[in-house]
């Protein structure tokens, strides 16, 4: 038997515990609350601006037009930045020019006041005319001047539009106060503050304005005398997101300026020649030969037998108010625009009553007020890659007010000559107020023909109800080419119609003035012959009522890149606004033409002491011209210059004669005049050079006015000074040189 062999294991040491082990995550941090609303705010600023994209692109697309841009840089790396005038950003345009300070009107292509405002696409409505800066520059992220063919959704006002639009994303961020000053008593303290809040954007801003340059100085000397001024203006914006194919605007503005009109020392007084009364047969105001009676009673006013010119006291106030809330919806091929807008203004001329009664021969307190409600809408529908059809409307009422009072002097009808005055002032009121309707739609389609060339066609029609009624349907086609993509070719032809604004389409009653101090010229036999309705004999009489302008106007214009096209980045697209960063220099240069035949060409005018417009129409006008744009990017530096040529000439006074003299009358029916803010030539040009932070600005401005014979007439002769003589403004020079951060 074997023996038993047993193995055993041996004993095992029990394993300490192991540790658990933990799974870790590179997740990261949670987000806080400043990032979390960072993401929001991005996301509304991105979806502001896409909404915007879609109004400027497609509800409101600029086809066939000439167009000209001022971006958000181009405007903040003006010297003046922020504090710059609304006016001297206009003037940057080609064919854009200042009328006389005193009247505060553009002239786009040589047109008067014949321009429209738009903010963010909505059409500001007519107010008062005057000179205020109603707009604050501060709040414009870019600026557009929209002439020439225009596509028929831009009715009424048509030789310009100035469409603005507000600053939106970055821009608003945060809030800012400053000073600005300078020479002739200027000083300007301006606020403004904008962000996100939620779904809205928000933006404010303000100024005052305070300075002793106020209006146009009528002497050759460095400062003039009484010529303060002072104002505030103040804008606020809203953009709030309802869904991400929908939002809300709001636009609020409100403006209140004060001026003294300037004076002009040494004035003769007494400018119609009268004489004291009453008639003594034995020493008349006129020899029997017809020359003046130097022993004649000497004209008196208010007991005064002399007044000094330069002290005069003069002033002018204006208010200008608006507001406007609009509904935007961008879904698939649909977007669509509606808005409501309302709009007051008012001006109110305060003579000087006893140095105007002796100067003038009238002293006129003069009061224009002006309320316009109104809506439009605007929609627009691709139905396919080759037709996008848009179409719109607008509706809006307008109360104006005019009221007038003129102290005056009687005439002694004992006098044949009609020269003796006596001296027992009295007033004649003049009022008139209406309620009265401009409305008016539009369709055009927009028909790409092939992938360079479109077609725009459309037709509108226009309604108003105010002093008179008229209306027209006007037709507009343009044909725009891009061969490639360094070149764009346009020509087009726009019908159009152009009312009066309100407060002005009132021809002026003439009568109530007769038999006193401020009564029109008599009309001689040979002058009665020469105009029509006109009575030899009898004062001079306004023949006919302010009618709507009707033009043919004719476009055609280029854009050339002169320089290769940017590199394509590895993004893949050709590199447009990221140019300049990547020190890709640009050279363009554009051009255009155009002709213009009117019938009615209304004209405005300042006539007497007052400083406000007055309207009248020509039988008829032409005006025809070019212009020639230059632009250059280089890195750090930048110009651009642009000429302008221009003339604009006209025929026979059909309405509101009595703001000329018979003589100028009888010379207007028989030929054609250039009209008296006919400007021929206009040139500006401004270069900016940038090195390491620091910029040196040059700027300066050319123009030459012509054939001013008739203005210089109207002031000589009608012994009434219903003109002002234009004296050349000076060729602008400027450098300025600041530290950029």
């Amino acid at each position: 038997m074997l023996p038993t062999t047993r193995v055993v294991q041996p004993a095992q040491k029990p394993k300490p515990p192991q540790p658990q082990q933990q799974v870790v995550t590179n997740q990261p941090p949670a987000p806080t609350q400043e990032q979390v609303q960072a993401e929001a705010n991005r996301q509304v600023v991105q979806q502001t601006q896409n909404f915007n994209e879609r109004r400027d692109n497609v509800i409101l697309p600029k086809i066939g037009a000439s167009t000209y841009e001022l971006s958000q840089r181009d405007i903040e790396s003006l010297p003046q930045g922020n504090a710059i005038q609304f006016s001297d950003l206009a003037l940057q345009f080609p064919g854009v020019y200042q009328d006389s300070t005193n009247q505060g009107d553009f002239h786009v292509r040589n047109e008067h006041a014949n321009v429209q405002y738009r903010i963010n696409g909505i059409l500001l409505p007519d107010g008062v005319s005057g000179f205020s800066q109603i707009l604050e520059s501060s709040f414009i992220g870019s600026m557009r001047l929209i002439d020439g063919a225009l596509p028929a959704q831009y009715g009424l006002h048509t030789s310009g539009i100035f469409d603005i639009t507000s600053k939106s994303g970055t821009a608003l961020a945060g809030g800012s106060v400053s000073v600005y000053g300078g020479s002739r008593q200027t000083i300007s303290p301006s606020f403004e503050y904008g962000g996100v809040e939620g779904s809205t954007e928000y933006f404010v801003t303000g100024r005052y304005l305070s300075t002793g340059l106020g209006l146009e100085n009528p002497i050759a000397s460095l400062n003039a005398i009484h010529d303060h001024s002072e104002g505030g203006r103040f804008f606020a914006y809203t953009s709030t997101v309802l869904d991400p194919t929908a939002r809300v605007v709001t636009l609020s503005g409100f403006g209140e300026t004060r001026y003294q009109i300037p004076n002009n020392p040494g004035q003769a007084g007494n400018v119609g020649g009268f004489c004291g009364g009453p008639f003594n047969p034995a020493n008349p105001c006129l020899n029997p030969d017809g020359t003046p009676n130097p022993n004649a009673p000497p004209y008196t006013a208010f007991g005064k037998s002399s007044f000094d010119s330069s002290t005069l006291n003069q002033n002018q106030y204006e208010k200008n108010a608006y507001n406007v809330i609009a509904w935007q919806k961008s879904e698939g091929n649909f977007d669509a625009q509606l808005a409501y807008y309302s709009r007051y203004s008012d001006v109110h001329f305060v003579p000087d009553p006893v140095g105007d009664l002796f100067i003038n021969n009238v002293a006129s307190d003069v009061y224009r007020s002006s309320f316009v409600n109104g809506i439009s809408g605007d929609f627009a529908y691709r139905m396919n890659d080759a037709h996008t059809v848009r179409t719109g409307f607008y509706t809006q009422g307008e109360q104006t007010r005019i009221a007038t009072v003129s102290t005056v002097e009687p005439l002694d009808p004992a006098d044949p000559s009609g020269l003796t005055a006596i001296d027992t002032p009295f007033n004649i009121p003049d009022t008139s107020s209406l309620f009265g309707w401009q409305l008016g739609a539009y369709a055009q389609d927009e028909w790409r023909l092939t992938n360079q060339l479109t077609l725009n066609y459309g037709l509108r029609f226009d309604q108003i109800y105010q002093y008179v009624n008229a209306n027209q349907f006007s037709p507009r086609a343009s044909l725009t080419y891009t061969p490639w993509w360094a070149t764009v070719l346009h020509i087009g032809y726009m019908r159009t119609f152009t009312p009066p604004s309100q407060v002005l389409g009132r021809t002026i009653p003439t009568q109530i003035f007769d038999g006193t101090t401020a009564t029109a010229p008599i009309v001689t036999p040979d002058q009665a012959a020469a105009l029509p309705g006109q009575v030899a004999g009898q004062p001079l009489r306004n023949i006919g009522a302010i009618e709507p302008e009707r033009a043919h106007v004719f476009d055609a214009g280029f854009v050339q890149q002169l320089l290769p096209q940017c590199p394509t980045p590895s993004g893949g697209m050709p590199a447009k606004t990221p140019a300049a960063a990547a020190n890709c220099p640009s050279l363009e240069l554009g051009g255009s033409v155009y002709y213009k035949y009117a019938r009615d060409l209304i004209d405005d005018g300042q006539f007497g002491q007052a400083y406000v417009l007055t309207a009248f129409n020509y039988d008829q006008g032409i005006n025809y011209g070019a212009e020639l744009t230059f632009r250059f990017k280089d890195g750090g530096f930048t110009a651009d210059t642009s000429w302008a040529y221009g003339v604009q000439r006209a025929t026979r006074v059909v309405s509101n004669q009595t703001l000329f003299t018979p003589d100028d009358l009888v010379y207007i029916q028989n030929n054609w005049i250039s009209t008296d803010h006919d400007q021929t030539y206009t040139g500006f040009g401004k270069g900016r050079i940038q090195v390491d932070g620091q910029r040196l600005w040059l700027a300066g401005r050319h123009h030459r006015e012509r054939n001013l014979y008739l203005r210089q007439r109207l002031a000589d002769d009608t012994g009434r000074g219903d003109l002002p003589q234009l004296r050349p403004p000076p060729v602008l020079l400027a450098a300025q040189h600041r530290r950029v951060a």
